[in-house]
């Protein structure tokens, strides 16, 4: 049989006796020394232990169940947002690309034809053709014109009985300032055409002047929604990931 050091202390035995015999011979072993001592009784911290562990696993369980709830919920609310934000994505950077398409169209010839004429002081083959064009115009109505007034000079020559040498010689200086007239109108108009052409180019390369900026912000604006979209996406999906860290904690 063995007794505790603390059973010996209040029997009054001698703790250094290891053992003694009573009257019949048997002996008893003492507890005694530094060893001695009740073995500790761990049997109520396990069973706390056990039911702690199962009520951080339930509670765990509902954590990630509801935490998967929520992010379904989320999704469902976030993805038609986010499916959006990539439409618009897309959407701005082809009209980017469409503002970008045209102004290397359409608006660098212009420049560049103003560039040339302002460089070399002459005008280019476009605007040549449209100078002698209304310039040939001009000619026709001023030498119709004289035609008409040299008809009628013959007219009233014969009318008033004047002699043809007369009439020639009339007719002949009228002809003469009809000639130079002819050459006026023509210069005239080559001028007018001339001058018309650049301010139409001037007015026309002011109207693409927006569209690098509006290139740029159609861009920008895509470059927003791509992040925004992403931003969403990952929040959502953070979120989710978080939950399950913390229910895998709660059952761990």
């Amino acid at each position: 049989m063995y007794i505790s050091r603390r059973q010996l202390e209040a029997w009054g035995e001698p703790i250094g006796d290891m053992s003694r015999a009573d009257v019949a011979g048997r002996r008893t072993l003492h507890g005694g020394g530094k060893g001695g001592g009740d073995a500790p009784d761990y049997t109520p911290l396990a069973q706390a232990s056990a039911e702690a562990a199962r009520i951080g696993a339930e509670v765990g369980r509902e954590y990630l169940a509801e935490n998967k709830r929520q992010y379904d919920a989320n999704m469902e609310v976030a993805q038609p947002i986010i499916a959006a934000q990539a439409g618009l994505m897309r959407q701005s950077i082809e009209q980017g690309d469409d503002y970008y398409d045209y102004m290397v169209a359409k608006q660098r010839p212009v420049e560049n034809a103003l560039q040339e004429e302002a460089m070399t002081g002459k005008p280019d083959a476009a605007t040549n053709t449209a100078m002698e064009e209304a310039a040939a115009k001009a000619t026709a109505d001023a030498r119709a014109n004289t035609t008409q007034q040299a008809n009628m000079i013959a007219r009233q020559g014969i009318r008033y009985g004047m002699s043809p040498e007369k009439i020639g010689k009339v007719s002949g200086s009228a002809a003469v300032q009809a000639a130079s007239g002819i050459a006026s109108a023509a210069d005239a108009a080559r001028t007018k055409t001339r001058a018309e052409t650049f301010a139409k180019r001037m007015d026309v390369a002011g109207l693409y002047r927006n569209l690098p900026g509006a290139s740029q912000g159609a861009y920008s604006l895509a470059n927003n929604a791509g992040n925004s979209a992403v931003g969403n996406q990952n929040q959502t999906s953070g979120q989710y990931m978080g939950g399950i860290a913390a229910g895998n904690a709660t059952i761990m």
